[in-house]
């Protein structure tokens, strides 16, 4: 497996653990012999201030180790398992640590960099293949993906129970090949196993609770001490709270969980689904959101991710997109036209029309001066208006050629479309 963070990168083999360091060069700086790790099991913190690599450590069976990897010393080691460890994984500040052992019934939580314990869960109690382990963003709840083993007395049973039912259809005389399908289909799926999601709550308050069985103090201290001279596997069955959530999934692949923030879970299968969740841990209950397949469209998988499952989107594709936006914005509105003044607005339709048709320049002054002529023409038959005396004088001082045709103009709109007399 191989690990990385802003400053280190952790390479493990079977036996052993090579860091490289990322800031001055690419060369390995040190170098970490483990327990026997065929799966190459190890947890990187991508915390900068606690830059912290926990390993299975060789000294025993199922302890797990602690090196600080930017200044490669060892913090401790801790007994974490009678058994060998199937998972480890830190919280996002590097302050705790959860552990699953190659049962996978018992998930235990520690305090780095102590190494003390702090909380032990039931996950089942039947063995089970841990994929993912993950804190929240706040370490308030944990999330387990897993699926149970089957071993090989449960296969067995259920193959004969399989047997057992396509003999008794052979002796009804039910030969056809729908059923012998149907008989090994029902084989099939009772050798199988879905995977489930676990949601631990790491309130020390709720788990505190949850461990008790009465309310009464002096039942639960009889509880505690009865439990003292049980066996450990009757111990562990009892004590240890259970997850407040469990989610069922359909696919039998594999399936990676993690977190957008403290209530908001997503989770990813093998076979190309995608799931969110929205997480209530008051009312221990929980709400899909939304449900996606990337197998379906290959030739559009970029263009699927992009709309469906992230919102958010960055890069050059987010340019592009702004960009064919703004073109199309201006191609359907029209530019906004400037605010035409209130004077003057027959002199400026004439000089337009007079633009766009065209004519030599003498029949535009011909035209110019014919429209002047009848404009006084106008003024001279229409009865006289009485003027105050103030914008009379106006009148008399400022009056012009252009004044006196919007003069007329206006008179024949206040005359309601009549021509003036």
């Amino acid at each position: 497996d191989v690990k990385i963070n802003k400053s280190r990168l952790c390479v493990c083999v079977e036996h052993k653990i090579h860091i490289f360091d990322l800031i001055n060069n690419m060369r390995q700086i040190y170098e970490i012999a483990t327990y026997h790790n065929p799966c190459g099991i190890f947890s990187l913190c991508c915390d900068e201030d606690n830059c912290l690599i926990a390993y299975p450590d060789k000294s025993k069976k199922g302890a797990i180790g602690i090196l600080d990897a930017y200044n490669l010393q060892k913090r401790v080691i801790f007994q974490a398992h009678d058994s060998l460890l199937q998972h480890i994984a830190f919280n996002a500040d590097g302050n705790y640590l959860c552990s699953a052992s190659i049962m996978g019934t018992l998930i235990r939580v520690f305090a780095i960099p102590s190494g003390t314990l702090l909380y032990v869960f039931r996950r089942g109690a039947y063995p089970a293949l841990i994929y993912s382990i993950a804190f929240n963003p706040s370490s308030t709840l944990l999330v387990v993906s897993a699926k149970k083993k089957m071993n090989l007395p449960s296969i067995n049973s259920a193959i004969s129970q399989a047997h057992a039912k396509a003999k008794k259809k052979k002796k009804s005389g039910d030969m056809s090949h729908a059923a012998t399908h149907e008989t090994t289909a029902a084989a099939a799926t009772a050798t199988t196993r879905t995977p489930s999601i676990h949601v631990f709550d790491l309130n020390k308050y709720k788990y505190n609770e949850s461990k008790k069985v009465s309310s009464s103090d002096s039942i639960n201290q009889l509880n505690s001490r009865l439990n003292e001279y049980l066996p450990v596997s009757v111990k562990n069955q009892i004590e240890h709270p259970r997850s407040i959530i469990t989610i069922s999934l359909k696919s039998s692949s594999a399936v990676i969980c993690g977190w957008l923030n403290d209530y908001s879970l997503v989770c990813a299968t093998r076979n190309g689904y995608f799931y969110r969740y929205s997480i209530n841990d008051n009312l221990r209950s929980y709400k899909l959101l939304s449900e996606h397949t990337l197998r379906d469209d290959d030739h559009d998988l970029h263009n699927q991710q992009r709309t469906k499952i992230y919102k958010q989107q960055s890069g050059k594709h987010a340019e592009e997109e702004e960009k064919e936006e703004k073109k199309t914005a201006a191609t359907d509105t029209p530019p906004p036209s400037p605010p035409q003044p209130e004077q003057n607005v027959v002199n400026h339709e004439n000089q337009n029309e007079t633009d766009t048709k065209p004519g030599s320049a003498n029949q535009e002054i011909d035209t110019e001066i014919q429209t002047i002529a009848q404009a006084e023409t106008a003024i001279e038959s229409a009865p006289t208006i009485p003027i105050p005396t103030a914008t009379a004088a106006a009148v008399k001082s400022n009056l012009g050629i252009d004044d006196l045709f919007d003069l007329s103009d206006g008179e024949y709109d206040a005359s309601n479309g009549n021509t003036p007399q």
